[in-house]
């Protein structure tokens, strides 16, 4: 690949000014040697980092050069004295955009992303913000430091997670043992689609609720799962609702477009689509009459029968 000039001359300036910086007083004839380049183009490189600096570019923040005594002297350039290094949330965002593209590559050009995947996610390191003791929520925002995490385990066969996350049902953090599928978007927010190797069955769980991660050994038996089961698939569940005014956040807060108010029942009713039944039925019961599901009747039935026993508890 053909360098351009403007090209030649950042990348030389990159390794000049952490190279000035530790060995300050050095001469302008000698530096001019070391870099390949006549004192005419040494001087005009020096002048454009008098330039250069952080955000506010006053002196404060701009990089301090010296050089007309013919000895070369620099200062206030600690920010690039090493090579720069990708945040976590940077880091973090390049691999979910580099799993999305996977998802639409031809396999094979796949081979390119795996290597690309496979160096970012060796040089990123995360932090276990579950370690604060913070469970305040949302538990983490933007990029997640969990993904690397997340990404490596659905890469290895052998792998599963113990994840910790914020249940906006329960209103509480709880943990579970899963096979991570994929990754995906929708609506704006992140989601993991994963197997849980407790209830046998696929859980949904927004990225930005998860609070920390744990790689475990997959059980053997778990090997084989069956057929993944992806939001927009035909594989969800039709169910009619009923959804009191009072609980319009729930509307808003999952995203759900098929409900109309019915002016008779003084509610919001339509058909939504369920891909976790005991999801929508722990809302029910949370929302206390708020949500009702008109059909299927088994469900239904299932929601009466789960109250009835809450009720019973607290008796």
């Amino acid at each position: 690949m053909n360098i351009s000039a403007g090209g030649k001359r950042l990348e030389r300036l990159l390794k000049m000014i952490p190279f000035l910086q530790a060995n300050g007083g050095i001469k302008v004839e000698d530096a001019a040697k070391i870099f390949e380049v006549t004192e005419e183009q040494l001087i005009s490189d020096l002048n454009l980092i008098w330039l250069c600096g952080l955000p506010g570019y006053s002196h404060l923040e701009l990089i301090d050069v010296s050089f007309d005594s013919g000895f070369i002297t620099i200062t206030n350039a600690d920010t690039i004295s090493e090579p720069m290094s990708l945040t976590i949330e940077e880091g973090a965002a390049l691999l979910l955009a580099i799993d999305n593209l996977m998802n639409i590559t031809p396999d094979k050009d796949l081979e390119i992303l795996r290597s690309l995947r496979e160096k970012l996610l060796a040089i990123l390191t995360w932090k276990d913000s579950s370690k604060s003791g913070s469970k305040t929520y949302p538990p983490q925002t933007s990029a997640q430091p969990v993904l690397p995490k997340i990404l490596k385990a659905i890469d290895n066969s052998d792998d599963a997670l113990e994840v910790n996350y914020y249940s906006a049902a329960a209103d509480e953090f709880l943990c579970a043992q899963v096979i991570p599928i994929n990754i995906y978007n929708r609506n704006a927010f992140t989601y993991l689609l994963a197997y849980s190797i407790m209830k046998n069955e696929y859980l949904i769980f927004r990225l930005d609720r998860i609070s920390d991660v744990d790689l475990i050994a997959k059980p053997e038996s778990f090997h084989n799962l069956p057929a993944p089961q992806y939001p927009g698939s035909e594989t969800g569940e039709e169910v009619i609702i009923e959804l009191l005014p009072e609980a319009l956040w729930f509307i808003e807060k999952w995203g759900i477009k098929n409900l109309e108010f019915d002016e008779k029942r003084s509610a919001y009713v339509g058909e939504v689509k369920v891909f976790n039944r005991q999801w929508l039925i722990r809302a029910a019961i949370s929302l206390e009459g708020a949500l009702r599901i008109l059909s299927p009747a088994d469900m239904r039935a299932q929601v009466a029968a789960r109250a009835k026993s809450a009720l019973k508890g607290r008796q």
